[in-house]
């Protein structure tokens, strides 16, 4: 099993990327592009990844703050939170997705739950038909540990999001390589 865990990953992956709702793309890059500032949340393994979503846009010139951060300013109009939640009921997102709306940002929720709790907080609920950790296990859906497969596939959902925007906006990745960090 050791030997093959690797492309067993891989191929789940290979199975389920084209699920994912690539048509949605162009509307969350509408809501990135229009607003005047960009924040994310999430937490746990998801909001490791809206962390390297958020790095890309600062990287293509986009204001965008990580919800939570000492350093992150208020929310309000004409901003937009991209907030992620596999289960669509952890706490702190559901939270931090109706302060948002409350304070007149405009919301767009991912997850693997369109109806749940989550939902009702968001203006817009991008879902990537995969299990999420709160679900039953079915090893015939994932084999791996529960919201792996959703976390991966939310990162390769934001992936191609940042792809799109930076062959719009920054062939060969010029201006993505000088606003790279350089105190590593």
């Amino acid at each position: 099993m050791a030997d093959n865990a690797h492309s067993e990953v891989a191929s789940e992956i290979a199975r389920h990327a084209p699920l994912l709702p690539v048509g949605r793309l162009d509307e969350l890059l509408r809501a990135v592009t229009s607003a005047d500032r960009v924040f994310v949340c999430a937490v746990g393994r998801c909001g490791l990844v809206l962390k390297m979503f958020a790095t890309r846009l600062a990287q293509l010139g986009i204001r965008c703050y990580v919800a939570g951060d000492l350093t992150t300013p208020s929310i309000g109009d004409g901003d937009v939170l991209i907030a992620a939640s596999g289960s669509g009921v952890t706490p702190t997102v559901v939270l931090l997705a109706s302060r948002a709306r409350m304070f007149g940002a405009k919301v767009i929720g991912l997850s693997a739950h369109e109806d749940a709790e989550f939902a009702r907080n968001v203006d817009s609920v991008i879902t990537l038909p995969v299990p999420a950790k709160t679900d039953p296990i079915d090893r015939k859906q994932s084999v791996q540990p529960p919201g792996s497969l959703f976390e991966q596939l939310l990162l390769c959902f934001l992936e191609e999001a940042i792809l799109r925007l930076a062959r719009e906006q920054d062939e060969g990745f010029q201006t993505i390589r000088s606003r790279h960090a350089n105190l590593e």
